[in-house]
């Protein structure tokens, strides 16, 4: 029994490969524009792509599935590292000075929530 698991994002994911968990067991990773056929123990399965198995999927024998790229997860990323860039760099010093206080709490913030955003999607192929 196997399951066809495809991987397609855009450029931006920084070449990562997606590691694959069947049943929260690691099986392989599955880089960008890769195809892979992934043996399952059982007729049905859980698949996920961290060890957390979320974001997860149940897949059978046959199955195809595609890895594609979470939007909301590049949306949050880029707002940050816009933010970090232009409060660090380019605000003026005196904005800096001001918010210097709340730094200490934004940058927390964003660094939890870009990391419990999964920046992959699973869904199933007809």
């Amino acid at each position: 029994m196997s399951v066809t698991i495809k991987h397609k994002t855009f450029a931006l994911t920084f070449g990562g490969a997606a590691p694959i968990y069947i049943n929260k067991k690691h099986q392989t990773y599955l880089y960008n524009h890769d195809n892979k056929s992934i043996e399952i123990p059982d007729e049905k399965a859980i698949l996920s792509c961290n060890f957390l198995a979320y974001p997860k999927i149940e897949v059978k024998d046959g199955d195809t599935i595609l890895i594609h790229t979470n939007p909301p997860y590049w949306i949050g990323f880029s707002l940050a590292l816009l933010l970090i860039i232009y409060l660090g760099w380019l605000a003026p010093r005196d904005l800096t000075v001001l918010l210097q206080p709340y730094f200490v709490i934004i940058y927390p913030v964003l660094l939890i929530l870009i990391n419990l955003i999964p920046c992959y999607r699973l869904s199933k192929l007809p």
